[in-house]
């Protein structure tokens, strides 16, 4: 928006609410097209040249010599209309600034070009502490189901695009994400009570894996977790797991029945036994 002044009609209310000790809200911001030409913003407009629409004013706020807010034109309201003028109206029906605005045109219902156009106001104003921006708390710039077809793009069952998620996630049914980092696939199912998390091949914090393929670990019960085995001595087939036959190379897990897990010291091989060192038994026969 190249332009937004103030109206002598807006400076008049504003001039008036400042002297009675009262205040101007401007509660809608009003958009149209020029009656199809540019315009140029006149002090003297007291309407649009020809207004195809409004939407609240908010999300700003008045200081010291400036109001500032925001409003949000759903392009799918208004298909086919080419934006050219904005103004901001007070709860009186006043229209306090008026301004132009770059020719641009709404696309047609269900294009994927444009969703809404966002426009910030800042104007500069002499009693600015007699404006205020009226809040509706029922009316919200962004609604979730209008962020969904706003900013994520749907094919069918898919969506793609970027999840952001803060606090919790409901999830009815089951939702899939490929090519998610350090995973092949991410999925969420729904059960009764709580949903579970299952992601296959591996866990990925930053760039390592949470449990490297091979890594002996401590486990306290008599049966393996789901997707672990116990090192038995047992042999493996090192086309079918070619990422565990790099940890084991000769294609045979080691057994550790009774051995415990030691540091390699220097000039020792990986993966070798340490002998039990040489025991002297003495015994004591008296005087």
């Amino acid at each position: 928006m190249s332009g937004l002044i103030l109206t002598t009609a807006g400076a008049a209310a504003i001039e008036a609410a400042y002297q009675a000790g009262t205040v101007v809200k401007i509660t809608l911001a009003a958009f149209g097209d020029g009656g199809g030409k540019p315009i140029t913003p006149n002090p003297g407009a007291t309407a649009l040249v020809n207004k195809f629409g409004d939407a609240p004013f908010t999300g700003g706020a008045s200081t010291e010599g400036m109001i500032s807010g925001q409003t949000v034109i759903e392009a799918r309201k208004y298909p086919g209309k080419v934006l050219r003028e904005v103004g901001l109206v007070s709860a009186d029906g006043v229209l306090v600034a008026y301004g132009d605005y770059p020719d641009t045109v709404l696309p047609a219902d269900g294009a994927p070009v444009m969703k809404e156009i966002i426009i910030n106001f800042v104007m500069t104003l002499t009693h600015a502490e007699s404006v205020v921006i009226e809040v509706d708390p029922n009316v919200s710039a962004l609604t979730i189901s209008e962020a969904d077809k706003r900013y994520v793009k749907k094919s069918g069952d898919v969506m793609s695009g970027k999840l952001h998620v803060q606090n919790n996630i409901a999830v009815d049914g089951e939702v899939s994400i490929g090519g998610a980092l350090g995973a092949n696939t991410l999925s969420i199912a729904k059960t009764a009570q709580i949903g579970t998390l299952t992601v296959s091949d591996e866990v990925y914090v930053g760039n390592a894996p949470l449990m490297p393929v091979g890594a002996p670990i401590p486990w306290p019960l008599s049966s393996p977790p789901p997707g672990y085995a116990f090192l038995l001595g047992q042999g493996f087939d090192k086309t079918i797991y070619p990422r565990l036959a790099q940890a084991y190379p000769s294609g045979v897990l080691p057994d550790m029945r009774g051995n415990t897990i030691k540091g390699k010291p220097d000039g020792r091989e990986l993966l070798t036994f340490e002998a039990d060192g040489k025991q002297i038994s003495r015994a004591w026969t008296g005087d």
